[in-house]
């Protein structure tokens, strides 16, 4: 069974990230949603951390590890981090699906 969890802060050890909170950050997570449902499952290749993102009519929850996804990117903790607060351009992941998923959440996960 699927549990929900709250993801760590983003934090930096020695220089070195231990996780990010790319999700967590957001304070309306009903602003974030989709009609058919998507998902993105974000792996963090430098942490092993991993998180999937379910984006549905009533907004978005993540849940602790990958699943499968609409949508999988596959990159360093801190570039994930940058990559949902629309910091990062996507060249820089292993990209395995729909990146129009992907367009979407970074048209609605804005700084305010």
């Amino acid at each position: 069974m699927t549990s929900v969890v709250q993801l760590p802060q983003f934090v930096e050890v020695g220089g070195a990230e231990r996780g990010a909170d790319p999700v967590g950050q957001h304070q309306h997570p009903e602003r974030i949603a989709a009609h058919p449902a998507a998902s993105i499952a974000l792996s963090a290749t430098d942490t092993g951390a991993a998180w999937t993102i379910h984006i549905e009519p009533a907004g978005y929850r993540a849940v602790d590890g990958t699943h499968p996804a609409t949508l999988t990117l596959a990159g360093s903790a801190s570039d994930l981090y940058l990559l949902l607060w629309n910091r990062a351009d996507v060249d820089r992941f292993e990209v395995r699906g729909d990146v129009g998923v992907l367009d979407a959440w970074r048209a609605k996960a804005t700084i305010t």
